[in-house]
């Protein structure tokens, strides 16, 4: 069994810009909350507020763990990249719309290093 990863501290998370090439020489911009390393428990996400016609920033948690024990979600989170994670998604009932949208998305890939929810067409993040 993996070692455990401290939790995400997300009391504190910055929205940052990064830039990301491709091999096909295009690029793609992220206006995001960058998590890494640690395990990101979906419902101690807080709410986002939106900001005139600005979208709501992406949550991009890598190389950690995405948790969800089946509460509710706080609003604007919504938007994913998740890259390289492990999922421990439990739930009772039908889960909100953003968590159907990870399950969804991770089902549809045949490897789970880069699963997209909920972002394209989103300002600042160009499809790859």
């Amino acid at each position: 069994m993996p070692k455990p990863l401290p939790h995400c501290d997300v009391s504190h998370i910055k929205v940052e810009q990064r830039t990301t090439d491709h091999h096909n020489g295009g690029f793609r911009v992220d206006f995001s909350y960058f998590l890494s390393g640690c395990t990101l428990t979906l419902e101690n996400l807080p709410p986002q507020q939106q900001k005139r016609q600005v979208q709501f920033p992406v949550i991009h948690p890598s190389n950690g763990v995405v948790v969800y024990r089946g509460g509710p979600i706080a609003e604007g989170n919504d938007p994913f990249i998740i890259n390289n994670c492990r999922f421990d998604i439990t739930a009772k009932d039908v889960p909100p719309k953003p968590v159907q949208d990870i399950l969804e998305a991770a089902l549809q890939k045949s490897d789970l290093d880069a699963v997209e929810a909920n972002v394209h067409g989103l300002t600042g993040v160009a499809p790859s």
